[in-house]
This record gives structure tokens, C-alpha cells and sequence, in this order.
């Protein structure tokens, strides 16, 4: 339940600072062409970055650490890293807004990923993976659902989207602390059992 909340922070996190991007941009240039520049080399470097960080959490782990749960702690750093979007508002260079999104989303979409991980990691018994990613994805994806609708209030209510960042700046802070604090401990998946029905 713990990984499934830091994911769903994650979630809402990513769908409340994606939209934000063009209009930030849009800051400091007018011209439609930059502003797509800027959103497509955001993304790419995010592509490109993303699995360099998931392979490095891959090579620092020995074998007791992955089952100890110690991915937690590449978690934790990336959700920290992404929390950085808490500056946007403060920033008046297009080129360093591109540096602050970049992190952001490649920590955002590296800690998704590594939570995944994590799960595994932390199954007792593997059989149960199909289960636990299921309900991962399904209760991560259904609370993602919360991101546009809380993006919408808090612009409307503030009349500025500078709000919208604070706000997932401080969500990806309280998914590294959940990551950090409650995701200490083997998964148990329970098993229901049905039973055989009695012969007539």
C-alpha cells in the first residue's frame, strides 16, 4: 500500500507538471516554435536520462540489498531530485526552466519505474508479482486520474499556475518521505482461498 501511494503522489505529481510546461515556456517567448523545442528536448532527455539512473540502481545494488529493499533509497533520491519543480517560479531564463524540467521528469519517471522495481523486490514470493504490479498500476493510474482535476481548481482559484507546481513539488516530497519511512518491510500477498466444492 505504501509503494501504490508513493506512486500515486508520483502520478499526480507528473500529470499536474507536464501540461504546465508550454505555458511555461511561453514565459519567455512567443513564438510557437521555441516552446515546442523546448518540450521535445524536455522529453528527450528525460527518454535518454531516465534509463541511465534504473541501470546505475541496478549496478549498486548487491544481491541482499535488493531484498533488504535498499532500491528505496534510488527512490527516495530521484522523488527528491523531481521536487525541484518547486523553483520554477522563481526562474526567469528559458534555459534554465529546461534544466529544472528535465530533472523533474527524469526523476519522476525513474522513481515510477523503480518502484516498480522495489515491489519486486520486496514480494516474498515471486508467483505473486502479476498480483502486485496489477494492483500497483491500477491503484497508481486511478489516482493519476486526480492530477487534471487538481490542476484545474488550483489555476482557476489562484488565477496563476505557479501554485501547481508548489503543490506537486510538495507531493514528490511527501512520496519520498513515504518511500523512505513505510517501505521497510517484505510484501505478503494473501492468498484467498476458495473452497472445493462438496461432492453430492
Amino acid at each position: 500500500m505504501a509503494v501504490v501511494l508513493a506512486v500515486f503522489l508520483d502520478l499526480v505529481g507528473f500529470g499536474i507538471v507536464v501540461p504546465q510546461l508550454p505555458l511555461a515556456a511561453a514565459r519567455f517567448t512567443s513564438s510557437g516554435l521555441v516552446i515546442g523545442a523546448v518540450v521535445a528536448t524536455d522529453s528527450l532527455l528525460s527518454f535518454l536520462l531516465a534509463p541511465a539512473w534504473g541501470r546505475l540502481s541496478d549496478r549498486m545494488l548487491a544481491g541482499s540489498g535488493v531484498k533488504q529493499g535498499r532500491r528505496r533509497s534510488m527512490v527516495v533520491a530521484m522523488l527528491l531530485g523531481s521536487s525541484v519543480i518547486l523553483l520554477t517560479p522563481f526562474v526567469d531564463d528559458i534555459w534554465l526552466l529546461l534544466i529544472l524540467f528535465t530533472l523533474s521528469l527524469t526523476g519522476m519517471a525513474t522513481a515510477i519505474s523503480m518502484n516498480f522495481a522495489l515491489v519486486n523486490d520486496l514480494l516474498r514470493n515471486p508467483q505473486h508479482s502479476g498480483k502486485a504490479m496489477g494492483i500497483l498500476i491500477v491503484g497508481g493510474n486511478s489516482f493519476g486520474i486526480l492530477a487534471p482535476i487538481v490542476t484545474g481548481y488550483v489555476i482557476n482559484s489562484t488565477g496563476s499556475y505557479n501554485w501547481a507546481f508548489g503543490i506537486a513539488g510538495l507531493l514528490l516530497v511527501a512520496g519520498a518521505t513515504i518511500s523512505l519511512t513505510m517501505t521497510r518491510k517484505p510484501i505478503e500477498v494473501v492468498r484467498t482461498h476458495v473452497p472445493a466444492p462438496h461432492a453430492v
